[in-house]
């Protein structure tokens, strides 16, 4: 589409710039110029007629299409969800050596991140959130923050 430079009152039937009608049919609402309001909307129905802009209703709208995805299969093979211990390196046991600086936790009770899971599962289950203790909430804080990594836990990168 080709742009006019301005779009005003006086040339906005032959106007092709759909931003400056919208501007200008805008303004003029808030200034009250129900003309100008009314010549922007018969413009712009004119140029969505030329340009085949349909609206569709609810019904017709295009549903989005999630595919069928095996997520049992995905978390086996993803190291923050397996059963395959920890290897020298790993994001999750060098998160959770940042995270037993606290001391409510020690590292080397969690093998894997399937046990770590675990353990973070286990302690929310059983949690009564009427009486749990500091301790308590930040024990099972200190094993979501290992289980999250090694990222932004030196001062350096937040």
């Amino acid at each position: 589409m080709t742009r006019t430079k301005f779009v005003t009152k006086d040339n906005v039937h032959e106007a092709t710039d759909l931003d400056g009608i919208r501007n200008l049919m805008a303004n003029a609402q808030r200034l009250g110029a129900n003309e100008v309001v009314e010549k922007c909307s018969d413009r712009l129905a004119s140029l969505g007629k030329h340009l085949k802009v349909y609206k569709k209703s609810k019904s017709q709208q295009t549903q989005l299409k999630i595919p069928r995805i095996d997520y049992e299969y995905w978390a086996s093979n993803h190291s923050f969800y397996s059963e395959t211990p920890f290897e020298k390196g790993n994001t999750v046991k060098i998160g959770l050596g940042h995270a037993e600086k606290g001391g409510l936790i020690k590292a080397k009770d969690y093998n894997n991140a399937e046990s770590l899971l675990s353990a973070i599962k286990n302690k929310v289950l059983q949690s009564n959130l009427d009486d749990i203790s500091v301790e308590e909430i930040l024990v099972i804080f200190d094993l979501i923050q290992g289980w999250g990594g090694k990222m932004c836990k030196q001062p350096r990168c937040c």
